[in-house]
């Protein structure tokens, strides 16, 4: 393969990491805004009519849950592209890791705090969220990742991989609540 084809591709891939990495941002920052909106308002059944009465209806933008879920997990199929072909880590587990660790932030203030009455009941699903987060932190997988880790990081081509990957995932948190506030 020709050094300038190489190149391409190279590009080619840093742009599916880039893509994949930003939307993710996108994603888990919508979600963790719309999951903690919706609780401070008591929000949250969709149904209406029949013999009970919603008395907190899911606002109109409810859809955008689902969404970021599904549209995060896609998001890490692109990363998962770029990152294969880099010889890059992938954020499969960074996703896991970040959707119940957010999810189960906004469940353990609310209940420490009170908001809304949901108490302890808050409190026990923000542990087992954080639970869920921490589940990778004990998969057998994690001790041979360090290795592979610690010299990709090391190496230029590893710096710029990750320079990448972060200054992605700081503009997709913005670009992620600037896109909430708009559909809210």
């Amino acid at each position: 393969m020709s050094s300038e084809l190489a190149g391409r591709r190279q590009h080619g891939d840093y742009a599916y990491i880039v893509i994949g990495a930003l939307g993710l941002a996108v994603c888990v920052t919508v979600l963790f805004l719309a999951t903690r909106t919706l609780m401070a308002a008591g929000a949250g059944f969709v149904a209406s009519g029949g013999p009970y009465e919603i008395a907190h209806p899911a606002p109109d933008w409810i859809w955008l849950v689902p969404v970021s879920i599904l549209s995060g997990v896609a998001f890490v199929g692109i990363h998962w592209r770029g990152a294969g072909r880099l010889g890059g880590f992938n954020l499969l587990t960074p996703m896991w890791v970040l959707l119940f660790f957010t999810i189960g932030a906004n469940f353990l203030e609310f209940g420490i705090r009170g908001i809304r009455s949901g108490g302890v009941a808050w409190l026990v699903c923000g542990i087992v969220f954080w639970g869920l987060a921490a589940m990778p932190l004990f998969a057998p997988i994690v001790p041979a990742m360090k290795g592979s880790w610690m010299s990709f990081s090391a190496s230029s081509s590893g710096r710029t991989y990750i320079i990448a990957n972060v200054v992605a995932a700081v503009v997709g948190v913005g670009a992620g609540w600037a896109l909430f506030t708009l559909l809210s």
